[in-house]
């Protein structure tokens, strides 16, 4: 008899050592909606399995059907620093092409390595846009516009935030939290703030030897 996607997720569960509570803390949902989920009683939405799928790191036909590998292939890929120190990550297609040649005549995304900085995220505060464990990419040097992310320091509280407008000596701000807070902050109180360039969810940009 064919198993279920619910005994394939038990299983992988199991094979990583993954409980109904991380699981749950994972997707920024309960114990007892994970719970209705692994027995049945109610269904999750694409959106959830997508989300089932990346903390299982399964890929998604092999978790609904069984079909195809189950794991989803590590692609790693080493860059070599240009003459400037920046790395450079080819733009190689779409999200609906798939990876093929350049589009669009860009060379490619430009991560200044050099002067970037990189923190781990701690607990599940952020999730599902963040999970812990993952890390941010922060250049320091960017001037934050509305609808980057940031990391806002102020009254020696580090916060991460979207930015939604900033007008003479005020910024407005959402925080990044399951339950979003607005706050409006006087630049002059604010220690620092930086923009998140990027989720690293593994370690895909290594250094080349020198």
């Amino acid at each position: 008899m064919a198993q279920t996607w619910i005994e394939r997720a038990k299983s992988r569960m199991q094979e990583l050592g993954i409980s109904q509570q991380t699981l749950a803390e994972s997707l920024g949902s309960t114990r007892g909606a994970v719970g209705h989920y692994l027995s049945g009683r109610r269904n999750p939405n694409l959106k959830q399995i997508h989300h089932i799928t990346e903390i299982l790191m399964v890929s998604p036909a092999w978790l609904l059907y069984g079909q195809g590998a189950m794991e989803i292939q590590d692609s790693r890929a080493e860059y070599s620093p240009n003459q400037t120190g920046e790395y450079v990550v080819p733009v190689t297609g779409t999200t609906g092409s798939g990876p093929g040649n350049v589009i669009g005549g860009q060379s490619g995304l430009v991560l200044r390595l050099n002067k970037c900085y990189a923190l781990s995220i701690s607990g599940t505060d952020y999730s599902p846009r963040m999970y812990e464990g993952e890390l941010i990419l922060i250049d320091p040097d960017l001037d934050p516009v509305p609808g980057d992310e940031v990391i806002i320091k102020s009254d020696n509280i580090v916060e991460l935030y979207t930015v939604i407008n900033i007008r003479g000596q005020k910024i407005t701000v959402n925080s990044l939290h399951k339950q979003p807070e607005r706050k409006v902050f006087n630049i002059s109180d604010i220690q620092y703030i930086h923009c998140i360039v990027a989720i690293v969810r593994d370690n895909i940009i290594q250094r080349t030897p020198d």
